[in-house]
């Protein structure tokens, strides 16, 4: 369960992209249609949605834009989708828990390169793959640097105290 509530939320912002990046210009027409929605945050915060805005930045829509680009020049495969997952979950939940958990963690980082160069090899006869290895770690680096800003951005939310909900496992929704 340690491992699973250290993942969920990067497993979701992965998922997010990949499919954004997968929908292709759809998207976009999605996330112009999202920016003119007006939502009613009284039931949960004492603060108006402009005054919420201060916690978005355009930034962040830049950066995050620049994700889905990259994704969807590098359309990936599952097999590859499924490594970036895991490198992004494993690097976060050891680092998180330190000793046992991140010599596990060490150890399944350390399986699952095996397998994709495995992969690479034998199933798509790729001898090189470097390029393709780089532009991965480069997404991956990309939504390690978009959750810290993320985490900020909660922090400063918690300590002015923005929102007014709890719930039984906070931390499932804690980049």
């Amino acid at each position: 369960m340690t491992i699973l509530r250290g993942i969920w939320k990067i497993w979701s912002k992965l998922e997010k992209l990949a499919t954004e990046a997968k929908s292709g210009k759809n998207s976009h027409l999605l996330l112009g249609i999202m920016k003119i929605i007006e939502v009613d945050m009284s039931w949960c915060s004492r603060f108006t949605m402009q005054q919420l805005k201060f916690f978005d930045s355009e930034e962040d829509d830049i950066i995050s834009e620049n994700l889905v680009q990259l994704m969807a020049d590098l359309q990936p495969s599952d097999v590859e989708l499924s490594y970036m997952l895991c490198q992004l979950c494993f690097h976060s939940v050891g680092k998180k828990h330190q000793r046992e958990i991140l010599e596990v963690m060490e150890s399944f980082s350390e399986i699952l390169s095996d397998q994709l160069h495995s992969y690479y090899v034998n199933v798509m006869k790729r001898s090189n793959y470097s390029n393709r290895i780089s532009k991965m770690m480069k997404i991956n680096n990309l939504i390690q640097q978009s959750i810290q800003r993320e985490r900020v951005k909660n922090e400063l939310m918690r300590i002015f105290d923005v929102f007014f909900i709890s719930c039984s496992h906070p931390d499932l929704f804690k980049s």
